[in-house]
């Protein structure tokens, strides 16, 4: 990959220079004080501590020192390191995720050691696989860990500026994957990965995360940031002196009373120094008297000078503590705000923004605040003064707002159909079914609960909320069929105690209520890592060791959620270290500490009593150090056992899967065992959480080659089926499959489609062998049904990569040579997406298409290519001759529309050899007996290649088109197989003629 692919590759950049021109060049002298702090210092030269975490509050100037860290790095590192850099931005949120930042990462390091891309080139062989790698923060890190593993630098210096603009979710996992390859790197690696994180103190998790790191506290380093924010004031008064020639005593001036406002912020100086720019010096001196101290003094004044207060609260209130910036028409429906005569709703909305002045900034469509401490400004005792405290927002402003959610979603989802029906007019109901429980949670204490709780959502049995369930669940990105939630649970779920103290003063038996997942509320709790509410339900009488279906107690999931907190109330309330779930002695809480490489929890539960005894039997190891030994050196010792207890874990499922399969086979004989089977596979994988932990865990760490080991247990099976030629039982498995895709939680979706799919492809493929057409078409159909379901349900990448193994099992087969086994493969990928297409599924079909087009693209001007597009033509030929023998116009319509489809994905020259299919393959059937071939290659073939060419836009690609019809006719002419006059040839003749000259062509060859 050159510099270009690079870009195209990863698609994030990371610019520097842009963001220099936005927030202004650095002032001289300033930030220099922190490359000479001790603990920078310290991170630089001290191998063993490879993270600074940089902390402070709003306008303490954190990007701008990012970006004089990395002008500073630049010089330490470019020697024999590199130096990679990325900032979040609270200007667009789509920049603010592990996925993006991993991009830009990777995308700065190729461009800086373009060596390194042949190191990853398989993770971005062709467009799926590439979508594939880039929208799985696991492959990115992967990719990372590579270039990590095959750079030649010392170092590898990493610089993230603003990871508190992160969500929550991707935020943990980037934190976790730094924190694992941290724990892991030793000494003597090289390179050393060592980072600096710049960010606000909050949200809690950066604390959780990385305050076990070396840490420099802005907001405690004042005599540092006030020496700096006096040279920033000292440079904006010198460009004002220069633009408006000031005397000595005006400048001195300025700068005595900036100095002495400005509360040690970089904003406030910035907003000071913009109104004083273009002024006299008299309004110059009447703004220095006037101009209050510190942010809040500025924000104050700001509301005083807006002339209509009232007009702009509504729309204020949203922009202030909405959970996320609105674009203005959610903004307008949000606020209630109606046309005004001819002005659209929109611009009223916009007209009264601007009276807000400074206070909030329009980009693109969407609203913000100026700056985050107004956000805080707004939500403190600061605007309770005279004049603007109509402004305060608190919990009574949220009441407001959640009220205003309610009222959508009830409108919204109390008609039949639903968000479907509503969610067209009514642009608001998105954020109101999403984020209404934030604005409940900060309401709860002054709700008027009797009025509020009677409303229709809150009804024991409300329909309304049953239909925001389904689709908030699937926001949320669980997938899955919904748990039915009662209310306890929903409170539960959203870590909201004061709502559960209500509920369960009323209604306490809600405690011990399970849902379809077989959870309580509790479960729910400690699966989100609500501290305060599992205290709660544990006090009230919830059972600590409850099991649910996947067989997890409370301790079990809070372990796997890596919430420590949690698991130290579970161990303070009797959580029993022991408890087995569903892998048996390989799945304690403990187990799940080590998998997790979690060294907290790991001590935690040893300090409280774990017992190791069992383990060196049960992981093939000699012995394990005892309680006599000391605490660090135990967990070291399990925390480097990962691999072991994952391998005995798959071991366990292994022999499950094979025993299932056996279960199965059975079938064969006794035709209600598959019934009983097809229940008890339900059972297993639905209406359980992750039940398939084991599964998931191959396909997140690319563990091919125990995936491929786990599907040959299916492999034995369905080879029955085909041998037995049982098209009842293979179309009800394929039938079962798709019914578990449907409904199964989202990470169980994305392991069960990887396995199922290459299982499907080699099922097809056995079917082929065999020569068993209808197995070969219930086996198409099923797959077509799964990459549907993939395409709905966003896992695509997961759905790729069982088809990527297929193709690599291909790739092997063209490398050896074995054409037979070439020309089974190219029948399959060549019919694969006949149901697809009989199904008009666009989304599916564009994938398979340009998968395959990349594929055989890949052999182009190899040694392989021409042995490889013969197999491709004699394959073809094959199922030109069955569909020859059985007069198959639908089938032959399917065929050719499925080599336009792979031409419109290919290049040009990928063009050329696909449209050489058909008559390549004509000519085999010629050469072989052209008489049993009339009515296919005399008629048919001219007649669907003349459709299909009509279709087609006018281009190149039509033009290439055109030369295959015509090489069809010349290859059709030369054995007597002309297209007959009359009816067959007027059809034709119809097609063609939006072609000029296709049609006189034609004629000349058949009249010839």
């Amino acid at each position: 990959m050159g510099k270009a692919e690079t870009a195209a590759v990863f698609d994030e950049k990371v610019d520097r220079k842009s963001l220099i021109a936005l927030k202004g060049r650095r002032v001289d002298g300033t930030c220099e004080w922190l490359v000479q702090h001790p603990q920078y210092q310290e991170w630089l030269a001290d191998t063993n501590h490879s993270l600074l975490w940089i902390s402070g509050g709003p306008g303490k100037g954190k990007t701008m020192l990012a970006i004089y860290i990395t002008e500073m790095l630049q010089q330490v590192v470019a020697a024999d390191g590199a130096l990679l850099y990325y900032f979040c931005s609270g200007r667009d949120k789509n920049r603010n995720t592990a996925l993006t930042i991993m991009r830009g990462i990777l995308h700065q390091w190729i461009d800086l050691q373009p060596h390194l891309a042949k190191d990853i080139k398989h993770s971005f062989e062709g467009t799926e696989t590439t979508k594939y790698t880039n929208s799985s923060f696991v492959s990115l890190w992967m990719v990372f860990l590579t270039l990590l593993q095959q750079s030649t630098s010392s170092q590898v210096v990493c610089v993230l500026d603003g990871l508190d603009e992160c969500e929550k979710e991707s935020l943990g996992q980037l934190l976790d994957a730094i924190g694992v390859s941290l724990s892991k790197s030793g000494e003597k690696t090289r390179p050393r990965l060592k980072l600096i994180i710049l960010s606000r103190p909050q949200p809690a998790i950066l604390e959780s995360k990385l305050g076990q790191y070396k840490q420099i506290h802005l907001d405690t380093s004042d005599k540092q940031i006030s020496q700096d924010v006096k040279r920033y004031i000292f440079a904006k008064v010198a460009e004002l002196a220069s633009e408006q020639k000031f005397s000595k005593e005006m400048v001195a001036k300025v700068q005595q009373t900036l100095l002495a406002g400005a509360d040690g912020t970089f904003l406030w100086v910035g907003f000071v120094a913009n109104e004083l720019q273009g002024r006299s010096w008299s309004k110059i001196n009447e703004v220095l008297r006037q101009v209050p101290k510190g942010l809040s003094g500025i924000y104050q004044r700001l509301l005083q000078q807006i002339a209509d207060k009232e007009a702009l609260i509504p729309i204020l209130q949203w922009v202030v503590l909405a959970a996320r910036p609105l674009t203005l028409e959610e903004l307008t429906t949000a606020a209630g705000i109606k046309m005004a005569g001819t002005l659209p709703a929109t611009q009223v909305t916009k007209n009264r923004l601007e009276c807000g002045g400074l206070l909030v900034k329009i980009e693109g469509n969407v609203v913000n605040l100026i700056h985050e401490s107004a956000r805080e400004f707004f939500q403190s005792d600061q605007v309770n003064i005279k004049g603007i405290n109509m402004f305060h927002m608190g919990q009574h402003t949220h009441r407001t707002l959640m009220q205003t959610c309610l009222a959508h979603i009830e409108r919204g989802y109390g008609n039949a159909g639903g968000i479907h029906k509503m969610s067209g007019p009514d642009p608001f109901l998105s954020y109101a079914s999403q984020y209404w429980p934030l604005h409940f949670h900060h309401a709860i204490h002054v709700l008027d609960t009797p009025t509020e709780f009677s409303r229709p959502f809150f009804r024991v049995d409300s329909s309304i909320r049953v239909e925001w369930w389904k689709v908030y669940w699937e926001k949320d990105k669980n997938g899955g069929s919904p748990p039915a939630f009662t209310l306890l649970h929903l409170a539960a779920y959203f870590g909201n105690v004061p709502w559960a103290k209500l509920l369960i003063s009323k209604h306490a038996r809600l405690i011990s209520r399970k849902d379809n997942y077989g959870r309580t509320p509790l479960s729910w709790a400690v699966n989100q890592g609500h501290r305060e509410m599992v205290e709660l339900l544990l006090d009230h009488g919830a059972s600590v060791n409850f099991k649910d279906r996947s067989m997890l107690t409370a301790l079990h999931i809070a372990v796997t959620g890596q919430h420590r907190d949690v698991v130290s109330v579970l161990l303070e309330h009797g959580a029993r270290l022991e408890a087995k779930a569903e892998h048996g002695n390989t799945d304690t809480p403990l187990m799940r500490a080590i998998l997790v490489n979690s060294r907290e929890m790991t001590q935690d539960l040893l300090e409280h009593g774990a017992r190791v005894d069992n383990l060196p039997a049960l992981l093939g190891i000699a012995s394990l150090r005892g309680p006599t030994d000391p605490m660090d050196e135990r967990v070291n010792e399990l925390l480097g056992l990962q691999e072991q207890v994952f391998l005995a874990r798959f071991k366990r499922s292994s022999r499950f899967v094979d025993l299932v399969m056996k279960g199965l086979g059975l079938s064969f004989r006794f035709p209600l065992v598959l019934k009983l089977m097809s229940l008890y596979l339900k059972f297993v994988v639905l209406n359980r959480w992750d039940s398939l932990s084991v599964l998931q865990e191959l396909v997140q760490e690319h563990k091919t080659d125990e995936l491929r080991e786990w599907a040959k247990l299916y492999h034995n099976f369905f080879l029955g089926l085909v041998v037995a030629r049982s098209p009842k039982r293979l179309k009800a498995m394929g039938d079962l499959s798709t019914q578990i895709l449907q409904k199964v939680a989202p990470k169980d979706l994305q392991a069960l489609l990887a396995i199922t799919v290459f299982t499907g492809m080699d099922t097809k493929l056995t079917a082929l062998r065999h020569g068993w057409r209808e197995g070969d078409a219930i086996t198409a159909t099923a797959i077509s049904n799964w990459a549907a379901i993939a395409c709905e349900r966003d896992t695509l990448e997961f759905f790729h990569f069982g088809i990527r193994e297929f193709l690599s099992d291909f790739d092997s087969c063209v490398r050896k040579g074995n054409r037979e086994e070439n020309v089974l493969r190219m029948a399959l990928l060549m019919t694969g997406h006949f149901a697809m297409i009989d199904k008009q599924e666009s989304e599916p079909i564009k994938y398979l298409s340009r998968v395959i087009a990349e594929f055989f693209e890949g052999y182009i001007d190899s040694s392989y290519e021409v042995e490889l597009f013969g197999d491709v033509n004699q394959a073809c030929a094959n199922e030109l001759f069955v569909i020859s023998k059985s007069r198959d116009s639908a089938r032959l319509r399917l065929f050719l529309t499925s080599i336009f489809l792979f031409t419109q994905q290919a290049h040009e020259e990928g063009q050329d050899r696909f449209l050489n299919i058909p008559p390549a393959a004509c000519l085999i059937l010629c050469q072989e007996n052209a008489t049993d071939h009339q009515w296919l290659i005399g008629e048919a073939i001219p007649e669907e290649i003349g459709a299909l060419i009509a279709k087609e836009p006018p281009g190149s690609l039509q033009k290439r088109a055109c030369k295959t019809f015509v090489e069809c006719l010349i290859i059709g002419k030369k054995y007597d197989l002309t297209l007959p006059r009359g009816a067959p040839r007027q059809r034709v003749e119809q097609h063609l003629q939006s072609l000029p000259g296709v049609g006189h062509v034609m004629n000349r060859i058949l009249d010839s």
